[in-house]
């Protein structure tokens, strides 16, 4: 079983080393798109 999660582990970790430029190229623009909302969230749980 445990040869079974570590073969699932590098599996994750290579699909996601596969995709992760494409994460960073637009993580600027997610962050600025979400920004807004996530500020929105963070007042209205100190009130």
């Amino acid at each position: 079983m445990e040869q079974q999660l570590q073969e699932i582990r590098e599996q994750q970790k290579a699909s996601w080393n596969k995709f992760s430029p494409g994460w960073e190229k637009w993580d600027n623009e997610f962050m600025d798109f979400l920004r807004p909302m996530g500020d929105k969230m963070i007042s209205l749980l100190d009130s």
